[in-house]
């Protein structure tokens, strides 16, 4: 695991960044007039934060006139969720966390559209491409959106996960870590260092936001109380229970105040323990439930401070960089993933994971000075522009594939395929 991995064209120093490998060919060798033809192989299940990343890299890639198509290998919500709806996609379903068989489809498809790389998201996306990539000497580019193998319960999924992961990190041409933070995950995981490259997540930009008035606030007595905004798949990780505790205690300043919660719930069970502990909370009546919205933006609008108050490592979350663009205010924990994106008192405020009270008192001290929600308003549009961009995203990652095939030898093979003895 020695080495250090290679950060593509990060325009923010930072001091705990990883640095450039010495080794990596120069920026202007990666030139981004190389179009290979590329398959990106999604999982296609839910369409949350990475399914955004893949629907907007596709989006991108046409209107850079690099041919790609996609894989689902769980179609579900992405292929009806999708925006970029000009690039053709296949459905390819794996009936199991082992069934293998798509592999077989996909190698065909390779053969059939002169398919020179593979991008891969998440770990059967990347098990299915490597294995068709063995089997079609198509070198695989495996897209890591976050720390696999951390998540709420230990569930076994996310063991299998972890595990299969972990094989497929030597195996493949190329590895995109969407944060430092995610890249230090995959060298302490045993990914070869040499291989990964540091590519942030990128939304499109917004018009700039006019700045609050400076006699705008928000008085307990005023009948258009604040509106809190919650964006994420609702699932235990994401802190959705420090929220409501945070504004239950803000309630008495803020007696107006309204909690716009968008996004679908991951279970029925915890949908009921959600509004269940919110009616206790005193909080029904000030919760408007949006479920799933597609695109965010309108959502957006509505608020005056998100909060993110995640309690695990995150790999870099796209709304973040959604309510940058947008000009809202963010208060988030200071969690691995989420740091690689917000600097506090900078571009927003951070407080410690599942702290109820220090979220509360980020939000109410945004909430009180409108010059400081204005200072993070501008500071964040800014740093969407220079570091968060859709098209600065692409572009980064076609440099990727250039590099991937100007490197990847003809005869190259992945070695998590070798001793099988199936062929497509």
């Amino acid at each position: 695991m020695g080495g250090r991995a290679e950060v593509w064209e990060t325009p923010v120093s930072r001091p705990e960044s990883i640095a450039p490998n010495p080794a990596c060919p120069p920026k202007s060798y990666l030139s981004p007039s190389v179009a290979p033809r590329v398959l990106q192989v999604v999982n296609g299940e839910h369409y949350a934060g990475a399914e955004r990343v893949q629907d907007l890299l596709a989006e991108q890639f046409d209107r850079l006139g690099l041919w790609n198509g996609l894989v689902c290998v769980k179609p579900n919500k992405f292929p009806e969720q999708r925006l970029a709806r000009q690039v053709p996609l296949w459905s390819f379903p794996m009936r199991g966390k082992i069934d293998l068989r798509p592999a077989h489809k996909l190698a065909r498809l390779i053969r059939a559209q002169q398919v020179q790389l593979l991008h891969a998201h998440g770990a059967r996306g990347a098990l299915i491409a490597s294995l068709a990539g063995w089997w079609t000497n198509t070198p695989v580019v495996y897209h890591v959106h976050g720390q696999t193998g951390v998540e709420v319960g230990g569930k076994w999924s996310t063991w299998l996960n972890a595990t299969l992961e972990r094989r497929i990190l030597q195996s493949c041409a190329g590895l995109i870590a969407v944060s430092d933070s995610t890249a230090r995950y995959l060298t302490e995981h045993g990914a070869p260092a040499h291989k990964i490259h540091v590519i942030p997540n990128g939304v499109p930009g917004r018009p700039l936001r006019q700045l609050v008035e400076a006699s705008h606030s928000f008085a307990s007595q005023s009948h258009n109380g604040p509106t809190l905004g919650f964006v994420a798949w609702l699932r235990p990780r994401k802190g959705l229970e420090v929220f409501l505790d945070a504004a239950a205690q803000l309630l008495p300043r803020f007696p107006a105040l309204r909690l716009w919660v968008v996004g679908s719930f991951e279970t029925s069970a915890y949908e009921a323990e959600i509004k269940t502990r919110a009616a206790h909370l005193g909080l029904s009546d000030h919760i408007v439930w949006r479920g799933f919205c597609q695109p965010i933006d309108a959502e957006l609008d509505m608020l005056d401070v998100l909060a993110f108050p995640s309690v695990l490592a995150e790999g870099m979350p796209m709304v973040l960089l959604e309510a940058l663009a947008a000009g809202v205010p963010i208060v988030a924990s200071r969690v691995p993933g989420v740091t690689d994106v917000i600097r506090h008192e900078q571009n927003g405020l951070l407080v410690e994971p599942q702290s109820a009270a220090e979220l509360a008192g980020a939000i109410e001290k945004l909430l009180d000075s409108s010059q400081l929600r204005a200072r993070m308003i501008q500071a964040g549009q800014q740093c969407h522009a220079a570091e968060f961009s859709d098209v600065v995203m692409a572009r980064r990652t076609q440099q990727l594939y250039a590099h991937v095939l100007a490197t990847q030898a003809p005869s190259a093979r992945h070695s998590l395929s070798k001793g099988l003895a199936l062929g497509p």
